[in-house]
C-alpha cells in the first residue's frame, strides 16, 4: 500500500513535498493523463510567444520523481475510484491500490454551447498540448479569434501578437477582465491592446463556427461573419470532478474538503483547482484556481496524509 496522487501539477507537487517532510520511505504513485514532466501551466503562453523554451517549462528539476521515490505513471488516465476497495481504476482497467489518496485533477476548460466546436483549428488554452497545436497554425500574418477577454484569454492574445498573428478578441461582457478590472483600468488595458493591433469586440458572442471540416470563421450574435484561420476558446475553467462521479465523495462546484484538505471520505483528500477549500477572507469554502493556493493546499494535504497535522 502507498500514497496515490492523481495529478502532476502544483497541488500534486506540493503534496509530494508535504508527504516527504514526514515520511521519507513509503512509495508515492503519481498518475497523470499528460505525458510530460511536471510543468508550470502559466508558462504555456510564454512558450507560445517564444519567451521560454520547453526545457524551461519544468515546475521541478528532472530528478524530482527519482529523488522523491515516485512511480510516475504519465500519459495514463485515472477513470474512477473504488472507495470500498481503496483502488484507483485506470482507463486500461488496471487497479492501483492506495492507503491515502489525493485528488489533484485541476480544472477543465468551460465549453460553451457553440455550434461547430468539433472542427479543426478550434483550441482550448489550458494545457501544454494545446499550445503545441496552436503553435503550428499561429504563423505570421494568420488571423485568430480569441473568445474570452479574461486573464487566460489575454495571455493567449499577448503570445499571438508576439508571433505576428492578427487577433480579434470577442467577449460577451462590456469590458475586459471584469472580475479584476474596473471600467477605468479596463479602458487602459484596452488602449494598450489596440496599440498592438488587437481588435476588441465586446458585448458580443459567438453563435457558431464557420467552415466545413476546418474552422474558417465565426458567426456572431448580430449576424456578422468574421473570417479567421483558427479560434482559441478561453472562457474560464470548471473544477475537474469527473473522477468522483458516481462515488460518495461530496461535490459542490468542486470537491468539498475541510481545513485539512480531507474529503468526507477518511483517507481521501483533494487539493488545487478541483477542490473547494476554506477561504478565510470570505469565511466559506470556494474554489480558488491560482498556483500558490494550489501548492499550499497540496502541501497541507500531503502533511496530513503522512501523519502530520496542518
Amino acid at each position: 500500500m502507498c500514497y496515490v496522487i492523481i495529478g502532476n501539477s502544483a497541488a500534486a507537487v506540493g503534496a509530494v513535498e508535504g508527504i516527504r517532510k514526514y515520511d521519507k520511505e513509503k512509495a508515492i504513485v503519481m498518475i497523470s493523463d499528460e505525458p510530460y514532466h511536471t510543468y508550470s501551466r502559466p508558462l504555456i503562453s510564454y512558450y507560445l510567444g517564444g519567451n521560454v523554451t520547453e526545457d524551461k517549462m519544468y515546475y521541478r528539476d528532472k530528478d524530482f520523481y527519482v529523488r522523491n521515490n515516485i512511480e510516475a505513471m504519465l500519459g495514463v488516465k485515472a477513470e474512477t475510484i473504488d472507495i470500498e476497495r481503496k483502488e484507483v481504476i485506470l482507463n486500461d482497467k488496471r487497479r492501483i491500490p492506495f492507503e491515502k489518496l489525493l485528488i489533484a485533477t485541476g480544472a477543465k476548460p468551460f465549453v460553451p454551447p457553440i455550434q461547430g466546436l468539433d472542427k479543426e483549428n478550434v483550441f482550448n488554452f489550458i494545457k501544454f498540448d494545446d499550445v503545441k497545436a496552436i503553435k503550428k497554425v499561429a504563423v505570421k500574418g494568420s488571423k485568430a479569434v480569441v473568445v474570452g477577454a479574461g486573464f487566460s484569454g489575454l495571455k493567449a492574445v499577448e503570445a499571438l501578437v508576439q508571433r505576428g498573428v492578427e487577433v480579434t478578441v470577442i467577449d460577451i461582457m462590456s469590458r475586459i477582465m471584469p472580475r479584476v478590472l474596473d471600467e477605468a483600468a479596463a479602458s487602459i488595458v484596452a488602449k494598450v491592446l489596440k496599440k498592438h493591433g488587437v481588435k476588441l469586440m465586446l458585448n458580443t458572442s459567438v453563435e457558431s463556427i464557420l467552415g466545413d471540416e476546418k474552422a474558417e470563421g465565426v458567426l456572431l450574435n448580430g449576424g456578422m461573419e468574421l473570417p479567421c484561420d483558427f479560434i482559441i476558446l478561453a472562457l474560464g475553467v470548471r473544477c475537474n470532478t469527473d473522477i468522483v462521479k458516481g462515488t460518495d465523495i461530496e461535490v459542490n462546484r468542486g470537491i468539498i474538503v475541510d481545513e485539512r484538505m480531507e474529503t468526507n471520505i477518511p483517507g481521501i483528500y483533494a487539493a488545487g483547482d478541483v477542490a473547494e477549500g476554506f477561504n478565510f477572507i470570505e469565511n466559506k469554502n470556494m474554489e480558488i484556481p491560482i498556483i500558490p493556493n494550489a501548492y499550499r493546499q497540496g502541501e497541507t494535504a500531503g502533511i496530513n496524509m503522512a501523519g502530520g497535522n496542518a
